[in-house]
């Protein structure tokens, strides 16, 4: 259900308690009985102060949306960091063999070791040792001669520079999963922050309906005491309790008349 729309029913319950009861007027009392009535909810629907507050609940909610909407994207954006961090970790956990048979053939081909270690930033003594089983197979590429960085050929993949290879957080297997634990417990974190925001939207705009709502049948009632003052009308009702009305005694077009001009 639409929010203004929940607005709208709110306020014909409002204004059904309201109206459909006797408005009892002191300075009609010496006067003989006449009961007029009115369409509560053409006079709601047609009051400028209507559309004012509904504009403006509109403004508000498209704010608060916004602020959800970027709560939203954050998470996201954490999630797909996360994913990020556990394809890290488990290359982090080959790695350390695949940079060993680099460095070996970069050896082999009388290239400086601080080339491999320029390109790649690790540290050994981060590391964690792999089984061989989880190690990726490696080779280096001839073509590598001619690179200042060698080439590392992966199945499935082809041939990559080594300097290709780079770690967001660390070399190291158990910094990385680390790293992903802490990501994780900021996302719960933030999809509970999420969570509360939205309650606590719901309730502010709850409130502001029942308070713009309270407000305009404020608004509405005292005018129309006014006009069954000037039109000698003792007592009114909501239009929808009449079976049968004459129409001489229907205040509802008068009433948004004055509504309007006084807006």
């Amino acid at each position: 259900m639409k929010p203004f729309l929940r607005f709208l029913i709110i306020a014909s319950l409002s204004a059904g308690s309201c109206f459909a009861i006797e408005l009892s007027l002191e300075e009609n009392k010496a006067e003989s009985g006449t009961v007029g009535y009115v369409d509560i909810e053409k006079v709601f629907k047609l009051y400028p102060l209507t559309k004012s507050s509904k504009d403006k609940f509109k403004e508000k909610i498209e704010e608060r949306r916004k602020i959800l909407e970027a709560k939203s994207a954050e998470i996201e954006e954490m999630k797909a960091k996360a994913v990020r961090l556990r394809q890290e970790k488990e290359f982090a956990e080959s790695f350390k063999n695949m940079m060993e048979t680099a460095q070996k053939a970069a050896q082999s081909l009388n290239l400086k070791q601080s080339t491999v270690s320029d390109s790649v930033e690790i540290s050994s003594d981060a590391l964690i040792s792999p089984s061989s089983a989880a190690a990726a197979a490696v080779s280096l590429s001839s073509s590598s001669a001619q690179s200042s960085s060698p080439l590392i050929s992966l199945p499935g993949v082809g041939d990559l520079p080594l300097n290709h290879f780079k770690f967001s957080v660390s070399t190291s297997p158990a910094e990385v999963e680390f790293a992903l634990n802490s990501l994780n417990a900021s996302i719960l974190a933030a999809q509970a922050s999420l969570e509360e925001t939205r309650k606590k939207f719901d309730a502010e705009m709850l409130e502001y309906q029942e308070d713009e709502t309270e407000k305009i049948l404020g608004k509405i009632y005292i005018k129309l005491k006014e006009v069954s003052v000037k039109e000698g009308v003792s007592v009114v009702v909501d239009k929808k309790s009449i079976l049968f009305g004459h129409k001489a005694v229907d205040l509802t077009d008068k009433l948004i008349k004055e509504l309007k001009e006084d807006y």
